[in-house]
């Protein structure tokens, strides 16, 4: 159980640190309630979950190196900057990946449905417009005040 709690602590601190992580914790978010409103496919709910789970996974690692690295030295280094660079480099090449997959299932998953749905809906009704902007300004205020020093 300690192994656990030490796990969720790392997650904790991750997400209160890390305002990259909370950016791509915010997305994955609304990635998710698109599949809920869309009615994936169980295959389509697999791959958004592991895309998901691998963003964030590799976001909170990435999270790790910097710390780390900043801890060795907080004087410019060119193998501790390349390290870096090489982290967030990876999470940006499996978030652009995860991104493609979603914009495939949008267009071509369930013979087009997804996105017949998507644009017969928004074209029709304001509330979507709205649960997207007043999500997104919630998901803005989340990911920019935690974490702040106050002074």
């Amino acid at each position: 159980m300690k192994r656990y709690r030490c796990a969720f602590a790392g997650i904790v601190l991750a997400v209160k640190t890390s305002r990259s992580l909370r950016i791509q914790l915010a997305a994955a978010v609304h990635v998710l309630l698109f599949g809920f409103w869309q009615g994936l496919s169980a295959a389509d709910w697999a791959i958004e979950l592991l895309c998901c789970a691998a963003v964030l996974s590799l976001e909170t690692v990435n999270s790790a190196i910097e710390r780390l690295a900043d801890r060795v030295t907080r004087a410019q280094d060119r193998d501790i900057g390349a390290v870096k660079d090489m982290a967030a480099g990876a999470v940006l090449t499996v978030a652009l990946f995860s991104a493609a997959v979603w914009v495939t299932i949008l267009f071509a998953g369930a013979d087009g449905r997804y996105r017949a749905a998507l644009l017969g809906l928004l074209g029709r009704h304001v509330w979507p417009w709205l649960v997207l902007v007043f999500t997104a300004a919630l998901s803005a205020v989340w990911i920019y005040s935690i974490g702040r020093k106050k002074s």
